[in-house]
């Protein structure tokens, strides 16, 4: 009989973004950290994560006062300040995944600011490229109720910014992944594996991310927690773990699809023979808050959920990329439509500014 002292319990979340998005200069996360406005950020939800042996999220993007990035435009966006970091703290996250496409955008020393101001907040920084020959993620290791657990973080997303020495695990071979998983579950009781991954917009995986996943719990990891979407996919229960294609966003102000603001705190208990898990679903307001999602709100999250658990059985790799192509093309209209809606909100000459840079570049 498993009692609460053989219980592990670990709440996960997909990506919460620290800065301003191109579109919500002067008025998005990083202004209104600037500002203190953000005071109310988690209030709602951080029962929900507080007292959890772990709390894991994903930093979409670093937290510094440097960038070295050349335009105003492209040093102000995707950039949070360091004093973000205790919200994160208050909130009740122990730790946070810095493997993904966003965390190198202005540079090392942000990134070496990130991860220091992660450690002195008290918050474990996972993704790390790891310094012992012939593996790729550092792993963070605790002793849980005698359990040796670890939790390892890639990113397998194409990054502009990433070379060899760029200071989080980046992969482009799946199976290498599975290879390290499968070594470490021989060290650990349990291996918990944060992944940046897989494609943005579609509320379902392709069945190439399907595979790769299954093929980690397969190698032995406890539970795969995924993002990089911006939307909530499926979560399945497989084999003896658990599988979260995509956390979806946390916190992001994507309003223009009114799906990327819609999510869920996924909970786990991971016991000996096998895990459990539930969903608690939540929403990031245009108030700039994370609160807990009503009634409809959380009945319309399931039943995209169900359908995308339909599509992604069903669809062979070459449908999904047609049903991604399709969707990314309907994308770019809302955004553009929304960007123009706000472009006397907030810092209106970066905006333009950004304009320029996008559609005149070289002038």
């Amino acid at each position: 009989m498993v009692t609460e002292v053989d219980l592990i319990k670990v709440a996960a979340v997909g990506d919460i973004f620290p800065g301003d998005h191109y579109f919500s200069l002067g008025h998005g996360l990083m202004s209104r950290t600037e500002r203190g406005t953000l005071r109310n950020l988690f209030t709602d939800i951080a029962p929900a994560l507080r007292g959890m042996d772990i709390a894991l999220c994903n930093l979409e993007g670093p937290l510094s006062r440097r960038s070295d990035q050349r335009s105003s435009v492209q040093a102000a966006a995707f950039r949070g300040l360091p004093q973000y970091c205790r919200l994160l703290q208050e909130a009740g996250f122990t730790h946070v995944n810095v493997a993904n496409n966003h965390i190198l955008q202005h540079g090392r020393d942000a990134f070496d600011d990130t991860v220091r101001i992660l450690e002195e907040h008290g918050l474990r920084a996972v993704g790390l490229r790891s310094t012992q020959a012939g593996r790729m993620s550092q792993p963070v290791a605790a002793r849980i109720r005698g359990r040796n657990v670890c939790v390892i973080g890639y990113s397998g997303v194409r990054d502009r910014y990433v070379t060899a020495d760029a200071g989080y695990a980046h992969f482009m071979d799946a199976a290498a992944v599975a290879a390290e998983i499968a070594t470490l579950s021989r060290e650990f009781d349990d291996v918990i594996v944060s992944c940046h991954a897989g494609d943005e917009g579609l509320s379902y995986p392709a069945p190439s991310q399907i595979a790769s996943y299954r093929s980690f719990i397969d190698a032995g990891a406890r539970c795969v927690l995924g993002h990089h979407s911006h939307v909530f996919q499926p979560v399945e229960s497989y084999g003896r773990g658990a599988i979260a294609y995509s956390l979806g966003n946390f916190v992001f102000d994507l309003f223009w699809d009114p799906r990327s603001t819609l999510s869920a705190i996924l909970l786990l208990e991971l016991k000996p023979q096998g895990i459990q898990w539930q969903l608690q679903e939540t929403e990031f307001t245009p108030e700039y808050r994370v609160v807990r999602a009503v009634k409809e709100q959380s009945a319309r999250l399931t039943a995209t959920l169900q359908d995308a658990g339909r599509r992604m059985h069903e669809l062979s790799e070459a449908q999904y990329r047609a049903a991604l192509a399709a969707h990314e093309s309907l994308n770019q209209r809302d955004k553009y439509r929304y960007f123009v809606r706000n472009l006397l909100r907030g810092d209106t000459p970066r905006k333009l500014h950004f304009l320029v840079e996008k559609f005149l570049p070289g002038r």
